[in-house]
């Protein structure tokens, strides 16, 4: 029983961690899409 708790438990934060890694990854790719539209606009502006 304990051995199946345990590995309940360890599931679950591999789960957990795996939305986090998501989360990560949603996080950079918005900060890429702004800096690239910022740059965009900057080049238009300037030019």
């Amino acid at each position: 029983m304990l051995r199946y708790l345990n590995r309940d438990d360890i599931e679950r934060r591999n789960e957990a961690e795996s939305v986090d890694d998501a989360t990560e990854d949603w996080k950079k790719k918005a900060e890429m899409l702004r800096f690239a539209l910022l740059e965009n606009l900057v080049n238009t502006i300037s030019s």
